[in-house]
C-alpha cells in the first residue's frame, strides 16, 4: 500500500534517502544539474583560458589547468555524495572514474615544462573529455526517467 501511495505521488521509494518524504525524479534530476551545470561553465571557462595561452604563455597556461584539475576534483567529490538511485549508480561510478581519470591527465599536463610538451597533451586531453561529456548526458538521461517496478526495491 505504501508504494502504491508513493507511486500515486510519482515519488520514488528508492530515492527516500535524500530527504523525509518525497522525492521525485524532476527533483533528483534538478538536485543534479545544480551541480553538474555550474562544473561545464567553469571547465568551459578554464579550457578557454588554457587555449588562450596554450601558445604563447607557459605559466598562465598551467593556471588555467590546475583551475580547472581543482573544478574537476570538487565535482567528483559531488558526485560521489551524491545520492544516486541504484539503478543509475553503476553509471555514476563511470562517470566518477571518467572524472577522476581526466583529472589526473589534466594535473599532468599542468606540469610540462614547455609549450610543446603542455600541447603534447591535447589530444589524450580532449578524448578525456569527451568520455566525461559523454557520461554526464547518459547519466542526466537516466536520471530523467522514472526507475521501472524491477528497479523499485
Amino acid at each position: 500500500r505504501h508504494k502504491v501511495a508513493l507511486a500515486a505521488a510519482e515519488c520514488e521509494p528508492n530515492l527516500l534517502s535524500i530527504n523525509v518524504g518525497c522525492t521525485t525524479v524532476q527533483m533528483l534530476n534538478s538536485r543534479y544539474k545544480s551541480i553538474a551545470n555550474p562544473v561545464v561553465q567553469q571547465v568551459n571557462a578554464d579550457a578557454a583560458a588554457y587555449g588562450a595561452n596554450e601558445r604563447r604563455n607557459l605559466t598562465a597556461a598551467e593556471a588555467a589547468l590546475r583551475a580547472m584539475v581543482t573544478v574537476e576534483n570538487g565535482f567528483g567529490t559531488s558526485l560521489a555524495r551524491f545520492p544516486f538511485p541504484p539503478a543509475v549508480a553503476p553509471m555514476a561510478k563511470t562517470l566518477i572514474q571518467a572524472n577522476q581519470a581526466g583529472a589526473k591527465l589534466i594535473a599532468e599536463q599542468a606540469r610540462s615544462s614547455s609549450l610543446p610538451q603542455l600541447r603534447s597533451f591535447n589530444h589524450r586531453v580532449k578524448a578525456a573529455g569527451a568520455a566525461v561529456q559523454t557520461d554526464m548526458k547518459l547519466l542526466s538521461k537516466a536520471l530523467e526517467s522514472r526507475p521501472t517496478p524491477n528497479q523499485e526495491p
